[in-house]
């Protein structure tokens, strides 16, 4: 006993004999030893409350709703989306969810028998929620400005001024991480590679309190195969002979808009998707727009005599008269026709296989008219 006073240094002289005499009255030591036990229960139940996960809190009215009717709250998570809590419409119209969740992400307020749904960002926090269930634009969510500009996010896409090229700008200019995963994930990963690579990795670099920021990545990486002939691909040259033995170089177009077409005088679908393509190349040859036909066709004849008879007057006409054997084909990858590629001033893929009136709302967004 005396050995470990000595080690303790900071034991004062007085405190020494103190406790030298207080050993040897057996109810002085009981009373140190449940004091002693007392502050570590109490240190451990501190340190418990100090690790204790965060909660949320959403508290909220639902207009128009009957009472007793059910909530459902609903966690996105990158592989699946689960129930988290569920609350009763009460006769005010109110509810509330409480639970915890480890990182940030995306949930919604599903209504119980219906499609009408909110999303929302959720986080352990304290939130208010005002909706009406007939009114799927105008709600509030206040402790959280993310849920506000999702809501904004949600009325565009609604409203249809979510096209790709908005989408890709929203993207690039949103502050949020979290609002540039939900916004990517509008789009298709096989036409939109690279979109979906540069959300992964700001999510790796201002994505850690987010849940996607570690699946992401690796989900995309294993998509790859998809990053030719994605927008902001750059596509390979072109090279080859119209009818009357004149020789095309796509490269040599660069500063033009340029829509790559793929058909055959053979191929009936492309024959009446023809039209379509004769009439965005009249609306906007005069901006610079021009039509790169390449043909699948085997017979030089009726190659030429298709061209003639559904007017496809632009200059820039090839074919190696080799089918489905074409070399070009086998370039672009193209398994079926018609199919098209729309390329920018600098040969980089804008958008692929647009027909129709597609094709002329892309390029109305281009052009603007």
């Amino acid at each position: 006993m005396d050995l470990l006073f000595h080690k303790t240094k900071w034991l004062t002289p007085f405190t020494y004999k103190l406790m030298k005499k207080s050993i040897k009255n057996s109810f002085f030591l009981y009373i140190l030893l449940g004091i002693f036990i007392f502050l570590i229960k109490n240190s451990n139940s501190l340190s418990a409350q100090k690790e204790s996960p965060k909660s949320f809190l959403i508290t909220g009215t639902m207009k128009n709703l009957n009472p007793g009717s059910k909530l459902f709250l609903e966690h996105i998570t990158p592989r699946q989306m689960y129930f988290i809590d569920t609350s009763v419409i009460d006769d005010l119209g109110q509810f509330s969810f409480t639970g915890n969740v480890p990182l940030k992400s995306l949930a919604r307020i599903k209504v119980e028998n219906s499609n009408n749904n909110f999303l929302i960002a959720l986080d352990n926090e304290k939130i208010n929620f005002i909706g009406d269930i007939h009114d799927m634009n105008n709600y509030s969510i206040t402790g959280n400005s993310e849920s506000e500009q999702i809501r904004q996010f949600a009325i565009n896409m609604r409203s249809g001024k979510g096209t790709a090229t908005w989408i890709k700008n929203y993207i690039d200019t949103v502050k949020s991480p979290l609002l540039a995963y939900l916004a990517v994930n509008q789009l298709k990963i096989k036409d939109e590679y690279f979109a979906f690579e540069k959300v992964a990795n700001r999510l790796v670099r201002e994505g850690k309190n987010i849940i996607y920021s570690g699946d992401f990545k690796p989900y995309v990486e294993s998509q790859s195969i998809y990053k030719n002939f994605s927008a902001g691909f750059e596509v390979p040259n072109l090279i080859g002979n119209s009818p009357s033995g004149n020789e095309y170089d796509l490269s040599k177009l660069g500063g033009h808009l340029v829509l790559i077409d793929f058909w055959a005088s053979w191929c009936g679908p492309c024959r009446k998707e023809n039209p379509s393509v004769v009439k965005a190349y009249n609306k906007y040859k005069e901006k610079g727009f021009i039509v790169f036909s390449v043909s699948l066709d085997q017979n030089t004849n009726s190659w030429k005599a298709a061209i003639e008879k559904d007017q496809l007057n632009w200059e820039y006409h090839i074919s190696d008269l080799k089918g489905w054997q074409s070399q070009y084909s086998k370039l672009y990858n193209v398994s079926s026709i018609p199919q098209c590629f729309l390329i920018d001033e600098n040969g980089k893929l804008l958008a692929k296989n647009l027909r129709g009136e597609v094709l002329l709302a892309k390029l109305q967004e281009i052009y603007g008219f």
